[in-house]
Parts: structure tokens; sequence; C-alpha cells
């Protein structure tokens, strides 16, 4: 196809190989099949219900013009935002109940039809002009979303549709075609899409994967739909070919669910509407990228933080289980059993989109599996995106837990950290990687780097004469080296030269930093070496979940020493706002310690240790 990159899933996806399939795909039973709907368990089966009580006594959230204005006038993403995803919440859960009773209500049509009403499907921030221009639909990620929401509920729930009026599915179908199968189909302007080898993001399968599911649900034609494939398998092409191959993901443990995640997903779904005969789900990629959630998963909900993600695992831990089924992963099967069975947390949701909430009832496996504790790797090596995790002890959350980075500053959702790492001891994380703020237009905007959580100091690294790292590609880790990574070495160690990352203006000749684990006297050395031209300003800070207690050339932060010999030692403390999106993690606080030599040297090092 003229434009598009070629590669695994166009020589998949020809149509010479779907010639012979009409890919009538139906992942889940319709309303009328009682049979399958009263397998689901009793307990999932309440729970169903009750979030669908919730959700009918809910206001129905109003979108207006001046909503849509409002993102424009303040950069603000929120407001639009909680009405959107809201919506689509109360339907999600209507749409369950429906199936799970037998009957659906006035309360799921209304919704269901003012849904069609709306202007846009897509985000503010994604169509950035005065209000939506109807004959010209955005396809961004919720638009392909909602596509994907309605399609379902249209092949779910089309008997009962049906019998309120036939107008109601043919206005669905209309509605998904127009906004989304169309575009899809015409357009190829938008950079997602991947014409001409663009790099691309995890919009790309998020939005292809939802595209998918829209146009095997609702299209008639088997032909559309086997050219529907063909131009998506052209597209993905296009992510495969900047996806790591050794299954790391630059965008962070929350971005992997919605890039590499979505692959899999789609390659699940492609292999379901050709009865296994594709087998895309076998592309080295997406076997690769199962290694990624357990490598960065440290205990309970805590995950290592990279880029704009989160530090709490908040995914449906059924992704994990079916991607494991679906690469032959045990590992990530027993993480998402390990998650499976936390404590729900409060303010949290259970219904995510349609898609997700429907894999999760009917995934009786994963929901009646024995429990299991968490893999606990003892190293994970990503070479290509330069991380390596490693713990004290593998097979437990007990002892230290080191993460580092190398890689460059302009990755996916990049944060200025080449060189960053994290501690976690006993599976609770104490020097951290923040993670982003709530998203404004700031943060995708020429001032990202203004923000506080997207700087190099924020992210355990050295301010050099008063100067953070650099954003851009040329800013990067350089002779980036690991040692002892078999499973039975005593000292696990990354090596780096990261002068490159703050650029010629700062001086800097050399920054070497040298991070181990020292499984024989239980803790964290680092050495950093420096030569600098002018050395006027120097130090280190540190980013804690815990207030840390100062002693001299000693710090407690928890149940962490931190001995840093010749550095004086300062605390600040950095607010966060109540509903950010940072508080669930970190609480309302967290503390910096700034350490500094008293008078720094023009070629100096420093020596720190991290123990119990």
């Amino acid at each position: 196809m003229p434009g598009f990159a070629d590669g695994p899933l166009t020589d998949l996806l020809t149509p010479d190989s779907l010639a012979g399939h009409q890919l009538d795909w139906a992942p889940f039973p319709t309303i009328t099949d009682r049979e399958r709907w009263a397998r689901i368990p009793d307990g999932i089966r309440a729970e169903v219900c009750d979030d669908a009580e919730t959700a009918a006594a809910q206001v129905w959230p109003e979108i207006t013009a001046s909503l849509w204005q409002d993102y424009l006038r303040t950069g603000i993403r929120t407001r639009y935002e909680d009405a959107h995803f809201g919506r689509r919440q109360q339907l999600t859960a209507l749409v369950c109940r429906a199936g799970v009773v037998g009957t659906v209500d006035d309360p799921l049509v209304d919704r269901l039809w003012a849904l069609m009403e709306e202007s846009s499907w897509c985000l503010p921030p994604h169509d950035p002009q005065p209000l939506p221009d109807v004959t010209r639909p955005v396809v961004d990620l919720f638009a392909a979303q909602t596509g994907a929401l309605v399609a379902l509920a249209h092949q779910v729930l089309g008997p009962a549709l049906d019998r309120i009026s036939p107008h109601l599915r043919h206005r669905m179908a209309a509605e998904v075609d127009q906004r989304i199968l169309t575009p899809y189909r015409t357009r190829d302007d938008w950079r997602w899409f991947g014409v001409e080898r663009a790099r691309v993001n995890n919009w790309n399968p998020w939005i292809n994967l939802n595209v998918a599911i829209a146009g095997l649900c609702v299209l008639d034609d088997p032909q559309s739909r086997r050219d529907l494939l063909v131009r998506i398998g052209h597209s993905v092409d296009t992510y495969l070919a900047c996806m790591p191959t050794d299954g790391g993901c630059t965008e962070g443990q929350s971005y992997w669910t919605l890039s590499a995640a979505k692959v899999c997903d789609l390659t699940q779904v492609i292999d379901q509407a050709t009865d296994g005969a594709i087998a895309a789900t076998s592309l080295p990629q997406v076997v690769a990228a199962a290694r990624y959630p357990v490598a960065m998963h440290i205990d309970g909900r805590f995950m290592v933080q990279h880029a704009d993600g989160g530090g709490r695992v908040d995914q449906n831990p059924q992704l994990f289980a079916r991607y494991g089924r679906a690469v032959d992963n045990t590992e990530l099967q027993a993480l998402a059993r390990h998650l499976r069975d936390l404590p729900r947390e409060p303010g949290t949701s259970r219904q995510g989109n349609l898609w997700e909430r429907l894999n999760e009832i009917f995934d009786l496996d994963h929901l009646t599996a024995e429990a299991s504790p968490a893999p606990y790797r003892g190293v994970s090596w990503f070479e290509t995106t330069q991380v390596l995790t490693v713990r004290e002890r593998s097979g437990t959350s007990d002892g230290l837990f080191l993460a580092v980075k190398g890689g460059h500053n302009a990755e996916e959702h990049n944060h200025n950290d080449v060189g960053s790492f994290s501690i976690a001891l006993d599976g609770q994380p104490l020097i951290v990687d923040t993670g982003a703020n709530t998203y404004t237009a700031q943060t995708f905007g020429p001032r990202r780097y203004d923000l506080w959580t997207m700087q190099s100091s924020w992210h355990n690294l050295p301010r050099i004469n008063g100067q953070d790292q650099l954003s851009g590609d040329q800013f990067r880790a350089g002779e980036v080296s690991v040692t002892g990574i078999e499973p039975d070495a005593i000292t696990t160690s990354f090596d780096a030269e990261l002068a490159r990352a703050w650029g010629s203006e700062v001086g800097l000749q050399s920054w070497r930093r040298h991070l181990e684990l020292d499984r024989h006297h239980q803790l964290v050395r680092l050495t950093d070496h420096w030569d600098l031209t002018e050395p006027y300003g120097l130090d280190l800070p540190l980013v804690c979940a815990a207030a840390p207690q100062v002693d001299g050339a000693t710090t407690r932060v928890g149940d962490l020493v931190i001995d840093h010999p010749g550095l004086a030692a300062r605390v600040e403390i950095q607010p966060i706002p109540a509903g950010d999106r940072l508080e669930p993690t970190w609480g309302r606080q967290l503390w910096r310690l700034v350490l500094h030599p008293e008078t720094p040297q023009v070629r100096g090092s420093w020596q720190l240790s991290f123990h119990r």
C-alpha cells in the first residue's frame, strides 16, 4: 500500500490470506444466549448489577458547546473529560447489566441515544478548534474507543434493541461508520496513522484495535471487513517497526497497557476472526513485550514508574491474564492472579471501557484460577531501552529493589530522566520517579519542561551549574553497560556516561554514573564521577516518598538508610494538589533530599550507600 511501511502484519494480512475468511467475529454472547450469561459467577453478577444501579442513579453529564470551549480558554482538560468518560462509564455498566438480567431498560436506551447525539466523540485537546466540525469527524483515541463501545453494544444487545426499534441498531451502525470507519478508510493525514514511515506512539495500536473491533462488529460485507484488516495491518506495522524487540517500553508501565497490550489484543482479535489461521500473536514483538510488566512490578500495586504513567497498577488484571495466555507467559498470568486478589482500592472503577469489562466478566479461567504469588523476578535487562530492574532476592519482595534507566530525552511521553534510578525496600518505593501531574494543555505544549515532574532534578539526577538535562534525541546516555544479570550473581551493576544529556553549555566533560545492587552487603551503591571545566554549583536531589530524617552524613527515609559522606543535606517539600493524578500513589506531598558538597571540585566524585 503506497505510503505505508511494510512489515510482519502486512505480510500476514494480505487479500489472498484473508480471501477464504468471512471474519464473522463475535467475541461475546448476545443477550439472548442466556446459558453463557448464566455462567458468570454470582459475585461478579452482583457486582455488575451494583455498578449499574450506581450508574443509573447518577446524573447524565451534560456536554455543551461552552464545555468544549473550556479547554481552549483555560487549558484544563479534566472538566470535559469528566463528562465524556462519565457518560461512557455509565453506559458500560448498563450494557453489562442488560446482558446479565436479559433485558434492556430505558436508562440504557436513553444514554445510548444521547451518545449518538454528541457532535464529536473525540476530546477537545485532540481537535483544538472552537467547536467540532460534524462534517469532518476526527478519529482520536477516545472517538475510536467510543466507536468500539457502540459497536460491541450493537452486537451484544442486538436482538433486544431490535425489539425496541430497528432504527436504533441502524443508527448505531451508521454513526460508527460515519464517525470512525469511513474516515479511517479514506484519510491518512493523521500522524498516528503511520504513513511515510513516520514514528508513531501508543495512539497507533490503541486506535487500530478499536477500529478493528468496530468494523468487525458492524460491517455486514465480508469484503469490507477483509479490506479493513489489510489496511490495519499496514498501519500497525509502522508501530511494530518502532516497538523494541526485547520487550521494553519507553512510555512506562501505565502506557504499556495502552501500547504493547493493544497490539496483543489486536493480534488476538485477528487470530479469533480467522480461526487461528493467521497466528498474529506469535509476532516476536508481541511475545517479548509480555516480559515488561513482570519486570516493572515491585510489590502489591506498586510498579516502577518511567515517563508519564503512574507508580501503581491501575489496569484491569484480566488484561495481564489474557496477554499471558495469548503468548504462553506463565509469569504474567501469575502477576494477574496476584493483582486480582488485592483489595479493591477506594475511588477506582472496575468498569473501564466495554471491551475491557466484557473481557473481564467472561474470563472464567482468570476469575476462578487458584491464587498465586507475584513472580518477583530477580533481574530484568532491556538493552534496547536501557532499563534494568534488580531485586535483592528473587521470588520475594523482601529486601532492596533497584530500577535504573539510560535512554534519551526524546522518548514517547518523555521526561528528562537519562540515568535516573529508583529504590524500594520490602516492596515500598522510597526513592522514586513521581510520574506526571494531571494533564493540562501545558503537558503536551512548548512549556512541558517547565513542569517540575518533567525535569531531571526531580528524577534523582544531579543539577550541574544550576542546569537540568535538556530535551531532545541528542541528549542521551552513552557507553551503557550492565554486569551481573545472571541469576546467581552477587552484584548486579549499571554503568553509563551521562554528560551528553546536559548539553555543552554546562561545561561538563564527563559524568559517569555507576549503580550496583550488592547482595552480599545488602545495599545499593551509587557512585558518580565527573569532570567539569568550572564547577560553581553542584547538588544531587533525591525524590523521597517518606519524610527524610537527616542526621549529619546519614539520612533515613522510612526504613531506608542513606549514607552520604562529605555531602551536606537539606530537605524540600513538594505539595501535591488534592485530586491530582499523583495523589493516589504519593498522597498530598513528596520530599526532596538535596545533597551537595561543601566545595565542588573540577574533577570529583561522591558515593552513596542505601541499605536497611
